[in-house]
């Protein structure tokens, strides 16, 4: 009996010393919410009206004045102009297929003269490239070619303003109505938010970036044109539309990119509905103006600080047979944002194969920094043992569990 129990303990023990041996668990520390030092900068935001500012990939720097939709005129145009890319995609300096003026088109050129209306001549029979009827449309605004795509498009204006409508919600702007391809109806409504979204959309799109930064075009009859925004070249501004009406006031829909330190950024804004009810092309110098001391004093307040430290631990962890170990990062993580925003910092651990020597890389830190209105960024840095996790040895691995 007592060769049995010998035997059998014996067996145990051979299983026990065979078994493989279990990941060690590194646990993570709390993850935390880091606020940025230093208060947040006041921005010149305009009296009337409303904005907003983002720097992409960075976060908001602000929403600023009256809630709701406002008239935000020529500023539509960019919906136009990414709705024609998109069912009939351009590449590099391609001029795309051509569109005929038909005498319906001159005519209605014709009407608008003497409205204030921004018209570009036309003639029936004139052939216009796709590309050159969004030169037309982004450089000196013409209303009556946003009707000649609408048309060319969809077939009617109403048909191609449902697809402007739609797309603006499956972006999320959902604050945003088109009732015309032009802005020219005050029905025409949007927010600064919502057209922050709608311009970061439009950066993304190659063609239509090249387009809003050029400050002149030239156009089968008309010749060379003008862009009505001033902006451009000056203060890192790269486009992207002017608006001005008497309803919607002076309007700007802008991008600019400026380097903050070593990092070029890119900053996104719209002002809406400035000197409502004054002569159109006045009210659109006080956007231009209110933009250019908003793109200025955002990219100033931008500041880099460091979130994570070399050397911090992110995880901790114990063998069953006793060794512990911590895991640290071994860089840094710097971000660039606004003075009180909030960073998340999350702490990943890992599971460990034993034996693992000192310096075997386990999990490391998350960082996550922006917003919807901004996107969002993140950076990870790996982290390694500060001490090894040897083998246990014959006894405790037989102690191991009991």
């Amino acid at each position: 009996m007592v060769g049995v129990v010998l035997a059998g303990g014996g067996g145990f023990a051979a299983l026990r010393l065979r078994a493989p041996l279990p990941a060690v668990v590194m646990s993570p520390v709390a993850s935390a919410e880091v606020q940025l030092p230093g208060k947040p900068v006041a921005l010149p935001w305009p009296t009337h009206g409303q904005a907003a500012m983002v720097v992409e990939g960075v976060g908001t720097a602000g929403v600023h004045g009256q809630s709701g939709p406002v008239p935000i005129g020529s500023v539509a145009k960019v919906m136009t102009a990414l709705v024609i890319l998109r069912d009939h995609p351009l590449a590099g300096n391609a001029p795309g297929p051509s569109l005929t003026v038909t005498p319906a088109d001159e005519r209605a050129f014709a009407a608008a003269l003497g409205t204030g209306d921004s018209m570009v001549p036309v003639v029936a029979g004139e052939r216009i490239t796709e590309r050159q009827a969004l030169e037309a449309l982004m450089v000196p605004s013409a209303d009556n070619v946003a009707d000649m795509l609408a048309q060319w498009d969809a077939g009617s204006v109403p048909a191609f303003v449902a697809k402007m409508d739609r797309q603006a919600r499956a972006w999320g702007a959902t604050h945003t109505h088109y009732a015309d391809a032009s802005g020219l109806s005050p029905q025409t409504t949007s927010t600064a938010s919502d057209q922050v979204l709608v311009g970061e959309r439009a950066l993304r799109a190659p063609v239509l970036a090249a387009v809003m930064a050029e400050k002149t075009a030239t156009l089968p009859v008309a010749g060379v044109v003008s862009n009505y925004n001033s902006l451009l070249g000056s203060d890192g501004v790269i486009g992207i539309k002017t608006g001005s009406t008497r309803a919607a006031g002076g309007s700007l829909l802008f991008a600019a990119t400026r380097r903050v330190g070593a990092r070029p950024v890119t900053v996104v804004g719209a002002v809406l509905g400035q000197a409502v009810g004054t002569a159109p092309l006045s009210a659109l110098q006080v956007a231009l103006d209110g933009s250019r001391a908003l793109v200025r004093a955002v990219t100033g307040s931008l500041r880099a600080q460091q979130v994570v430290v070399p050397g911090a631990v992110v995880s901790a962890g114990v063998a069953p047979w006793g060794p512990r170990t911590t895991a640290r990062v071994s860089n840094a993580v710097t971000v660039l944002g606004f003075p009180g925003a909030v960073v998340q910092v999350t702490s990943l651990g890992c599971d460990v194969s034993v034996p693992a020597p000192a310096g075997e890389p386990c999990g490391g830190v998350a960082v996550t920094w922006g917003d919807r209105l901004s996107g969002r960024s993140s950076a990870t840095v790996g982290a390694t043992l500060d001490r090894g996790i040897p083998r246990p040895s014959w006894r405790q691995r037989l102690l191991q569990g009991e």
